[in-house]
């Protein structure tokens, strides 16, 4: 019973992917006894990377620069926090959770200094016919991209609209620049191309109906 019990306790957890893995230093290392956390290097590979420059201004009014690559080695990457290196040194830190061999992973580099978000989201008048036991209630939300560089780019924009999971409660999608559509999760999404020092502006402009039933929104 005991002895069971132990074994028990020991098998892996979902943290570390359900596996018990053994990883070796690539060569010896002498560890200080002041308390103090040390490096040790368990491995390394190089793999490609796709970058793009996603912009979410209801979440953050920047524009973040995000990289997409696979893990090339044969071992997983473990969770935890990873420094973010470039050719001018440490640009900062982030987090990644388990990453199983040859899976793909992104990594948020941070905003990119030379674009500028502004999101004004306008609640407009609500509308009530007479004798109805609805109300409407339109929004419209703005988002204007400035590229402050002479370089033109690319970039991913993606706001969000309600999305109904009740009867008593309806989505009206009004009007959205370049006519765009929301998928099933309610996010429009654009690519923006901005030329050097350009300006965009993007709208969306939609509606919830909620019925007198419903409280709270």
């Amino acid at each position: 019973g005991a002895n069971k019990q132990v074994a028990e306790d020991d098998l892996p957890g979902i943290d570390d992917g359900g596996e018990a893995l053994l990883l070796r230093g690539l060569a010896k290392a002498s560890i200080p006894s002041d308390g103090n956390p040390y490096r040790v290097p368990i491995f390394s590979f190089e793999s490609a990377a796709d970058t793009a420059l996603i912009c979410a201004p209801e979440l953050v009014e920047a524009v973040l620069l995000r990289s997409r690559q696979v893990n090339k080695s044969s071992h997983p990457l473990l969770a935890g926090p990873v420094d973010l290196v470039r050719h001018s040194g440490l640009v900062g830190r982030t987090s990644i959770l388990f990453i199983a061999p040859g899976e793909r992973f992104d990594l948020g580099w941070g905003p990119d200094s030379s674009l500028r978000v502004h999101r004004k989201v306008e609640l407009l008048e609500h509308e009530r016919k007479t004798l109805s036991s609805w109300t409407r209630k339109p929004r419209k939300v703005e988002v204007k991209l400035s590229n402050l560089g002479p370089e033109a780019c690319t970039v991913e924009v993606k706001e969000r609209i309600a999305v109904s999971e009740v009867e008593k409660v309806e989505v009206e999608l009004v009007d959205a620049s370049r006519k765009a559509k929301p998928d099933k999760d309610g996010f429009v999404t654009w690519e923006v191309r901005l030329s050097g020092f350009g300006h965009e502006a993007l709208m969306v402009h939609w509606t919830l109906v909620v019925h007198d039933d419903v409280v709270g929104m």
